[in-house]
């Protein structure tokens, strides 16, 4: 570096100092990001009027836009480091193979990566790979193994990837090069539980960071001594080192690694079932990863938060992010094929029709398989969402949902339609004299008798405590009194035994109608509710155990 200062100030010409100017700052990009940037800015306004005859000196302008790509895509600044990596390309497109051209695939590879576009990544980390071996350049052949390494599921060529760089940058004595290859060498070995391999791994290379000075480096690999604490159980030192992270982005500002390290944080207070922490620290990654437009962080997030509102029976929220989750793994869908594709090995020496065949047959079974495993558990959460974890009737919510589209159809069709409120009788003495559970058994016996009683055109759901509701579509008054009147009697031939003694079951039923031919008849879904209600407390009035239908008089 101190070399290229001195060519700098010695520099003849000026696309010789703007070559000269971009190689340092390619260089400091990771120990002094602040005067990468400088230089790189600097050195695209000098090389827009030095080119022949004082138009833009296309390389220089490239390689200028290459590393201020980097530079965006480490600070989380995606939308601004994919289209200046793009754009550098389009200044290369009629250039032989450089080191330049190479640089600006690897940095594309790795926008692309913390975007979660996989195969995108995959074929930029590749080209680049490929590029740079072909041209020996040792230390961006390096570089590139590392980002094809972090993009390979096969942990067993992703640690050979490792060692090959690793064994690189020693010979070059790159610290920086060093410290980041151990440290996703840590990652990988994590994956496969080989956790104290991983912790004495990423230690090493936080010594290395530390000792040149990588602030942002620093921040990153405590993260990953942080996850490896997770992985071991060990959770009050996860905390502390994810915690140490956080605190140091106040101190240098946040970067791509910040949603990382604050997914990890809300991570382990949901292992630990701190609910309300991993809720609050998941809500603040999820922000900061939309920000950064880091779908797969985003996709994390939302599985996180489904867990613990699934966890804390909120199953319309725990339904709701499941599905912002599946979403955005469909999105970026495939790149679990790709990274196991065994055709596109380093060598990238596939043909490109087979290479698209199979990619395309692989990217296939992976989508099959994420949409079975989608169905399966959406239909899971879509129930929980829906149904009353106690009664396994839809809950009230769902109930009324179903109820406002069955009255809608009456109205439209000139149908009439009855509802049946119902409560087991005296059951707060069943729950004090006798205990909760049997409280719960009584419940239970009760929705079970209506289920079974009801047609399955017929939707029934529990209104609140002991409280339930019968929609009986297409059904005069008197038929449905008589379908009340079926419930009420067999839900007299159940007893319940418990500790106290024998429990007898009674039902107080109301029933409430809706014929066009009445004229006082009720004019929306909860009137006619209010009529069956009503008619509940009547029957209750007189004696319970009894089905009373609503008359008006009430």
């Amino acid at each position: 570096m101190q070399q290229l200062e001195k060519r700098i100030a010695q520099a003849v010409s000026s696309q010789e100092k703007i070559d000269l100017m971009n190689s340092l700052a390619w260089q400091l990009r990771i120990r002094e990001p602040e005067r990468a940037l400088t230089l790189s800015l600097e050195s695209m306004e000098m090389a827009k009027s030095s080119g022949t005859d004082g138009q833009t000196y296309k390389h220089g302008i490239a390689a200028s836009l290459v590393t201020l790509s980097f530079l965006d895509g480490e600070a989380g600044n995606l939308d601004a480091s994919i289209p200046r990596a793009l754009d550098a390309l389009s200044y290369l497109k009629d250039q032989a193979q450089s080191e330049t051209l190479i640089d600006a695939w690897y940095t594309l590879g790795w926008a692309y990566y913390y975007s979660g576009n996989y195969p995108a990544s995959l074929e930029f980390g590749l080209k680049s790979l490929k590029a740079a071996r072909e041209l020996g350049y040792r230390e961006r052949e390096a570089w590139c193994l590392d980002l094809v390494a972090s993009i390979y599921m096969d942990p067993a060529e992703a640690v050979q990837m490792y060692r090959d760089a690793h064994d690189i940058f020693m010979g070059l004595n790159s610290i920086e090069g060093q410290s980041r290859i151990l440290n996703n060498w840590a990652s990988i070995l994590m994956k496969s539980g080989e956790y104290a391999s991983a912790l004495e791994m990423a230690e090493k290379s936080l010594e290395l960071a530390k000792q040149a000075g990588l602030k942002g480096d620093v921040i990153n690999i405590t993260a990953t001594i942080g996850e490896i604490f997770t992985g071991m159980g060990k959770y009050e030192q996860a905390q502390l080192n994810l915690h140490n992270a956080a605190s140091l982005f106040d101190q240098y500002g946040r970067d791509i690694s910040s949603a990382y390290v604050l997914v990890d944080l809300g991570q382990v207070y949901l292992v630990q079932n701190n609910l309300e922490r991993a809720e609050k620290e998941l809500l603040n990654a999820l922000e900061v990863a939309a920000q950064m437009k880091m779908r797969n962080e985003q996709a994390r997030c939302h599985h996180y938060l489904s867990e613990i509102f699934e966890k804390r029976k909120r199953f319309d929220k725990a339904l709701e992010h499941y599905k912002k989750f599946q979403s955005l793994r469909e999105e970026i869908a495939g790149e679990g094929a790709l990274r196991q594709l065994a055709a596109l090995r380093v060598s990238n020496q596939v043909e490109t029709a087979q290479r698209d065949a199979e990619i395309q047959r692989l990217q296939k079974e992976k989508l099959q398989t994420e949409l079975d495993e989608h169905k399966r558990v959406h239909a899971i959460l879509e129930e929980l969402a829906t149904r009353d974890p106690l009664t396994n009737l839809f809950n009230r919510r769902h109930f009324l949902n179903l109820a406002e589209q069955e009255w809608k159809r009456a109205i439209r069709y000139r149908h009439p339609l009855c509802a049946l409120m119902l409560d087991v009788d005296h059951f707060k003495q069943i729950n004090d004299q006798h205990g909760h559970a049997s409280g719960d058994k009584a419940l239970t016996t009760v929705a079970n008798v209506i289920r079974s009683t009801l047609r399955s055109t017929e939707i029934s759901g529990r209104y609140g405590g002991d409280e339930f509701i019968v929609l009986l579509p297409e059904t005069l008054p008197e038929n449905g009194v008589l379908v009340a009147k079926r419930i009420s009697q067999t839900i007299k031939e159940y007893t319940i035994s418990s500790d106290a003694g024998i429990i007898e079951l009674t039902p107080s039923i109301g029933v409430g109608c809706m014929t066009m031919d009445d004229p006082d008849a009720p004019r929306s879904l909860n009137e006619l509710l209010s009529h069956a209600d009503k008619a509940l407390y009547t029957a209750k009035n007189a004696g319970r155990g009894q089905v009373h239908l609503y008359s008006g008089r009430e």
